[in-house]
């Protein structure tokens, strides 16, 4: 992509510098009786293309900056997700280390739920007695 951005702006200044070329010649050409010529024609046709191309470029380099936009307001909100997923796990981790949770193992039950089994148990002791 990058390629391509490079080659559009070398295309684009060239055509600019032709178009001031132009421009430059035109306006310091001495001036004659004015006649039919080939000129009359083909000037406002150069002056066109020159427009749609300055034009025509404007449009892509806006595309693009729109296209890197969002691109990289995709890849932040995954480096942002990525980030709240890592805190989290090294909350956990620390967290067990300080003994206020354990580390959870996909197939083990949670802190709350056995706390919820052992209150049960008691329930039942006590209403058995």
């Amino acid at each position: 992509m990058i390629f391509f951005v490079i080659t559009a702006v070398l295309f684009y200044l060239i055509a600019l510098g032709f178009i001031l070329w132009r421009v430059f010649y035109l306006r310091h050409q001495p001036t004659l009786a004015p006649t039919a010529s080939i000129y009359s024609i083909v000037e406002p046709r150069i002056d066109t293309f020159a427009f749609y191309l300055v034009f025509f470029f404007k449009e892509i380099v806006r595309h693009i900056y729109l296209i890197i936009l969002l691109i990289a307001r995709k890849v932040i909100s995954v480096l942002k997700f990525t980030s709240i997923r890592l805190e989290r796990r090294f909350s956990r981790i620390i967290n067990s280390v300080r003994g206020r949770g354990n580390l959870d193992n996909r197939g083990s039950a949670s802190l709350f739920l056995q706390e919820i089994k052992e209150h049960q148990d008691r329930m039942r002791k006590e209403a058995k007695a």
